[in-house]
């Protein structure tokens, strides 16, 4: 996974939480309204999923950054900066 990649999961959970915060506010408004509780239901399982994504995207970025890194004397140390 490439740091772009990374970067679009980012953009979407952050436009993803902007749109949480939004719908939370509706609700506080209308909270007999069960089509907006369904929908941050659903949004809340669409940022569990994306926040997933980017965990794994940072964990693959950060095992090769690791693996690019120079080796030490005996091959077991790992320099980073």
């Amino acid at each position: 996974m490439s740091q772009t990649e990374l970067d679009d999961i980012q953009l979407q959970l952050k436009a993803a939480i902007q749109n949480h915060q939004k719908l939370v506010s509706k609700i506080q408004l209308q909270p007999q309204d069960n089509g907006l509780k369904i929908q941050l239901h659903n949004l809340q399982k669409d940022i569990m999923s994306m926040s997933q994504k980017q965990k794994i995207a940072v964990q693959k970025l950060r095992k090769d950054l690791i693996e690019r890194q120079p080796k030490g004397r005996d091959n077991n140390e790992v320099f980073i900066a």
